[in-house]
């Protein structure tokens, strides 16, 4: 019973953190849009999937990879194999959503002109980053 009070929790903690730090860049709010997202739309065209929304997005997010602390409470979990087990939830799921953002922009049917200017990361790279939290 208490392993699945932990696992409880682990799961809690783990949804709390991608919340705050994908709310940080609105990129929860972007997936949500893209993931809502009728199929055979041109997403370029879509409010709040225009180029320079989904780029400022991508700048706020890539900025927030880089800021000192990005899970502060997990440095308060004592137990180092449990801390892992957050940490690799996290970056999993982050990596996930920003999969998502990945693939829209990178699809050439949404009529996003150069992608690479958006994309300053790919999704591996953004697993690196994030795996060092």
């Amino acid at each position: 019973m208490l392993a699945e009070e932990a696992a409880s929790w682990t799961k809690i903690l783990t949804q709390e953190e991608v919340s705050r730090i994908l709310q940080r860049s609105d990129l929860d709010k972007l997936v949500d849009l893209i993931e809502s997202l009728p199929s055979g739309l041109v997403a370029s065209e879509q409010f709040g999937l225009d180029q320079d929304r989904i780029a400022t997005i991508l700048r706020s997010f890539y900025a927030s990879l880089f800021s000192t602390i990005l899970c502060p409470h997990l440095d308060k979990i004592v137990d180092p194999v449990r801390r892992d087990v957050i940490r690799g939830s996290i970056t999993e799921e982050i990596t996930r959503q920003y999969a998502v953002a990945y693939a829209l922009v990178m699809n050439p049917e949404h009529g996003y002109k150069d992608p690479s200017q958006m994309l300053q990361h790919t999704v591996e790279s953004v697993q690196l980053l994030l795996g060092n939290i």
